[in-house]
């Protein structure tokens, strides 16, 4: 839901008095009970869309029973999370957010949790009022730095913001005017028309015309003044983030500055943590239990490493953000609770960290002002040009997101000019070019090419045929695509969908996301092309009728002369399969499904296609005869002469299956296949690919059972791929010792070698033949 309700103010909060008051309340006898009952939401003069969102986050601390009114009940775990952001509220010395007070209540907001307290145990502190101040005097009001450094985008700043919407209230007013005056002659045209309508409508018609015309114009000069507006209150809050009364910067680590003539690094690439926090656990030992309980300002605070990846010295501002579409998805348990915490307190804000030397400052934007759907901040990558959004762009572009940017170069520009947490030499504008800021595109992680995209990857090493003993990582839950037993004889009894052979053994079966299995079945499908030559036949017929008993005659057709129609042959193409090596459908020797192994020895044939073209005429299907019948709609006979003219190879396909445990049956398994997309192939993998896309984010177009995913998506399972292959390699590099010296991404060697010559794993032998190849 889109937020109503913006941001008035702060608050701080008596946790205790609140959370007594909370135990204080039992089912039937709750505050919200006896809001209802003093009528408040009648009372309060707010409008229907600002109650509804009130009574949306109260209700959220309630239960209610299936009797509706006086049947509330408090619940616990609201109390647990507004404890426990009132506790990191209390360790980092931040305030609650003050979106709406009134005499009897208030609601209270952080990160992405809102809540309603009684008025009584917040103190609050309103943001100054300044709509009867012009622009000009509140760049002048503390020391006038900002009348110089910060551009206008606003051309009439010697106006307060009362007397745009005064101008704006007069031409409601006018408009109004018009529309009264035109709703009156409407009225006196209508007494008339009965009496006098042509000459009527002729009088009134430029009236009318002029009065539209008009109003037309106020209407254009109403949006043009709302714009006006809208930059006017931009550059109001823009001269709110210029003086540092938007963001709160909490130290988390405080040492020596860096050199003031050291320039400051200004990457303007965002960070998602839900993608930044995968690729580094690929590299450095996040997951270790000691940190199992941080956030990530914890961890800021405590790993050097940490901090260097998401704040470079000696001088840097990064922006940091949870995820690009809000989601967070992360199958390890320490980082999604990180993620979880952060999504908590921080909800989807921008989060600017500033680093000086030893000095580590972390604030986040209002989420409802600063908001940019893409990764860029400042630079247009196409002209790496820093973008310098004036008062005709903000008209002409989205104005929220551009205004959004805006304010995060009027917070930093407040931050360089008064060198309170960032030292620098006296440069003025951030935005003019200057020795002392550097802006970045990067991202803090090396360029790299060498490999393509985990697409290309994949592509290169899973075109080889698995075989059974070969590992793969699920990347979803696979069940039956029939989500049920089916709708087969006997209630599905033969529906065995994903399943090897009729009968039904996969009802009862899936197998799980984010695990490794090994294959334990591989079926091969051989297709083959048997085209038959098809000749027309000219059929000479009689028809003799036989009396079979009174009133019924049987009636019959004698073919007397039929000639084959040589010239006007046509092929027919059918088809047959051979499963596993088995020809299906047929018989030898009372053999049902031979091989064709059997087929090629019965026929003494060199090679498969030779074997069938022999063996299959020998078959009812495929035998060479004459095929007739008799049309009643022409009165004709017809016919054809078919004979086998060649058969072709079509296509091979192979099936993969799991052996997993039945539910519902004690020590059954089941085998269930597995397809393209649902899964990583382990065998030709190798831990340099795998660092190298997560390093990169490199993607490509994957896709996970049919929906094409991010970085974001696949870096959970390329953390478990790493681990695995890790573990391969360390057995394939003790092999490879017996016999060479090991280089720098060796193992990159082996897979490809391995799977040049087709070995799905590395044993002692063909260790010592790698080494003869590539020792140096």
């Amino acid at each position: 839901m889109s937020r109503r309700l913006k941001k008035i103010g702060t608050a701080i909060f008596d946790i205790v008095g609140f959370i007594n008051f909370r135990l204080q309340e039992t089912k039937g006898n709750c505050w919200i009970d006896q809001l209802y009952d003093k009528d408040y939401w009648g009372k309060n003069n707010q409008s229907k869309e600002i109650n509804n969102e009130i009574k949306e986050y109260l209700n959220k601390g309630y239960s209610m029973g299936c009797a509706g009114r006086y049947t509330h009940e408090p619940l616990v775990d609201v109390n647990g999370e507004i404890v426990k952001i009132q506790n990191y509220l209390d360790q980092m010395k931040l305030p609650w957010n003050l979106l709406y007070q009134d005499d009897i209540l208030a609601v209270l907001h952080y990160g992405s949790f809102c809540f309603v307290t009684p008025k009584d145990y917040i103190t609050s502190t309103l943001f100054k009022n300044l709509d009867d101040q012009s622009l000009i005097s509140l760049k002048a009001g503390k020391g006038g730095t900002a009348q110089t450094t910060l551009p206008a985008i606003f051309q009439n700043e010697d106006l307060c913001r009362n007397d745009l919407t005064s101008i704006i209230d007069t031409k409601k007013q006018e408009i109004q005017n018009k529309q009264d005056e035109l709703k009156n002659l409407q009225k006196e045209k209508a007494a008339e028309i009965e009496r006098m309508k042509q000459e009527i409508e002729a009088k009134y018609a430029d009236t009318i015309s002029l009065i539209n015309k008009k109003k037309e114009e106020l209407e254009s000069k109403k949006a043009e003044l709302e714009g006006q507006l809208f930059i006017y209150d931009t550059e109001l809050y823009a001269i709110r983030c210029y003086w540092g009364e938007t963001v709160t910067f909490v130290p988390l680590r405080k040492g020596k500055h860096a050199d003031v003539e050291d320039s400051v690094v200004l990457y303007q690439k965002i960070r998602f943590l839900n993608e930044e926090l995968g690729r580094y656990a690929a590299i450095y030992d996040l997951d270790g239990s000691k940190y199992s309980k941080h956030t990530f300002e914890e961890l800021l605070k405590v790993r050097d490493d940490f901090m260097n990846m998401f704040a470079p010295g000696p001088k840097s501002i990064s922006l940091v953000k949870i995820s690009k579409d809000g989601t967070i998805r992360c199958q390890s348990d320490i980082r999604n609770n990180m993620l979880s915490e952060y999504e908590l307190l921080h909800g989807n804000t921008i989060a600017i960290l500033i680093r000086d030397g030893e000095n580590l400052y972390i604030g986040w934007t209002d989420d409802d002002k600063v908001q940019v759907k893409d990764e860029n901040m400042f630079l247009k990558p196409e002209t790496k040009e820093i973008a310098n959004e004036d008062e005709k762009n903000i008209h002409n572009s989205q104005k929220e997101e551009i205004a959004g940017r805006y304010f995060i170069f009027a917070i930093l520009q407040g931050i360089v000019d008064q060198g309170k947490i960032l030292k620098l030499p006296k440069i003025g504008s951030i935005m003019k070019s200057n020795p002392y800021v550097i802006y970045s595109m990067a991202d803090g992680w090396l360029e790299d090419d060498r490999f393509g995209t985990l697409e290309d990857i994949l592509k290169r090493t899973n075109h080889e045929v698995m075989k059974k003993g070969d590992t793969i990582l699920t990347l979803m839950r696979i069940t039956r695509d029939d989500n049920g037993y089916g709708y087969g004889w006997r209630g599905g009894v033969w529906n065995n969908n994903r399943g090897r052979g009729e009968a039904n053994r996969t009802r009862d079966v899936s197998l799980k996301d984010f695990k490794f299995y090994k294959i334990n079945k591989v079926d091969k499908t051989e297709y083959y092309d048997v085209f038959m030559r098809k000749y027309p036949l000219d059929i000479e017929f009689e028809t003799i009728e036989t009396p079979i008993r009174p009133n019924i005659t049987n009636i019959g057709h004698v073919i007397k002369k039929s000639t084959c129609l040589w010239d006007e042959m046509e092929l027919e193409k059918k088809e047959i399969r051979v499963l596993n090596n088995r020809l299906i459908g047929f018989t030898l020797d009372d053999e049902h499904d031979p091989t064709i192994k059997q087929v090629m020895e019965r026929e003494n044939a060199a090679s498969d296609t030779e074997a069938l073209k022999k063996f299959l005429p020998k078959n009812y299907r495929f035998e060479t005869k004459d095929e007739t019948y008799y049309d009643s709609r022409s009165d004709s006979m017809k016919g054809y002469h078919q004979s086998l003219d060649h058969v072709a190879n079509s296509a091979t396909e192979y099936q993969y299956f799991i052996s997993e445990r039945k539910k519902y049956t004690v020590n059954s398994t089941a085998n269930m296949e597995i397809r393209e997309g649902e899964y990583l192939d382990m065998t030709y993998l190798n831990s340099v690919l795998i660092r190298y896309v997560i390093r990169t984010k490199k993607v490509g177009n994957v896709y996970i059972g049919g929906t094409k995913i991010q970085f974001a998506d696949i870096i959970p399972y390329l953390n478990k791929a790493l681990e695995f292959l890790e573990e391969r390699e360390k057995t394939e590099a003790a092999l490879l010792r017996l016999h060479m010296d090991l280089y720098e991404n060796w193992q990159v060697d082996v897979s490809r070698w391995r799977l040049e010559h087709h070995y799905h794993e590395l044993t002692e032998t063909r260790a010592k033949k790698f080494a003869k190849e590539f020792a140096r």
